[in-house]
């Protein structure tokens, strides 16, 4: 998709009955766009760009774009539809609604954390807990202990944990019967083609270090006992407007 982008603009708005806060992105075309629009019918007048920007808001089911003219502050919001090659220039003020990712944060503060195209809402504790009563915790806000199934989740894992030097849980044990490593929120088992483990690599499964924790000293995560207590890292999927 031929797209030159010319500016970002960013507006936040609030959405009342989700209680959210949310950034939105719309992004400015200029030049020769791979985009067909098609107008939703909807032509207002409107103060400012902005004002023109929370009107397509206003009616996320059908706007994803809209065009706003500056000399006579006329607003038309349409659909645009990514196509494979150009067809047309893009008329002067023409922008695109880009996926914008939030947090749910009606429960607890979590954070948006993105490496390259991955993203996870975290929220990280500041009280100590044993394996079962930090990923219980992690439950009761919605969420699940964190989980690295992709290398993208590592780097952000460890950008997170930059300059901590305490333990924290993440969802990784082999708790159920085999001694085969699985994560708590589908069961799957662990199975990267990425180090997760530090050098040493995993205890014998009869031990009682059945448990995984993002590990300073043993870096960058290791096994130890499920009943210690230490810090932990609760994880939910990025919600979309």
């Amino acid at each position: 998709m031929d797209v030159r982008i010319a500016l970002w603009m960013l507006l936040t708005c609030v959405d009342i009955n989700a209680k959210r806060n949310v950034s939105v992105q719309f992004t400015l075309q200029k030049g020769t766009v791979a985009y067909n629009i098609s107008p939703t019918g909807l032509v207002v007048s409107t103060s400012s760009v902005v004002s023109c920007a929370r009107r397509c808001l206003d009616d996320e089911d059908t706007c994803n774009c809209f065009v706003f003219n500056t000399s006579s502050n006329v607003c038309t919001l349409g659909q645009c539809l990514p196509l494979k090659v150009p067809i047309q220039p893009a008329p002067q003020n023409f922008y695109v609604k880009s996926v914008t990712l939030y947090c749910n944060q009606s429960v607890a503060n979590f954070s948006l954390r993105t490496a390259d195209s991955v993203g996870a809402c975290v929220w990280v504790s500041t009280t100590e807990a044993s394996y079962d009563d930090a990923k219980t915790s992690c439950k009761d806000l919605g969420a699940n202990l964190y989980t690295i199934k992709v290398i993208e989740k590592k780097a952000l894992m460890l950008d997170l944990m930059n300059g901590t030097n305490v333990p924290h849980w993440i969802g990784l044990d082999c708790l159920v019967k085999g001694c085969d490593f699985r994560w708590v929120d589908d069961n799957s088992m662990l199975n990267v083609t990425f180090q997760i483990f530090s050098d040493s690599g995993p205890s014998s499964c009869n031990t009682t270090e059945k448990c995984a924790a993002f590990h300073p000293k043993y870096y960058p995560v290791n096994d130890i006992s499920c009943s210690r207590k230490e810090r932990y890292i609760c994880e939910q999927a990025p919600l979309t407007i």
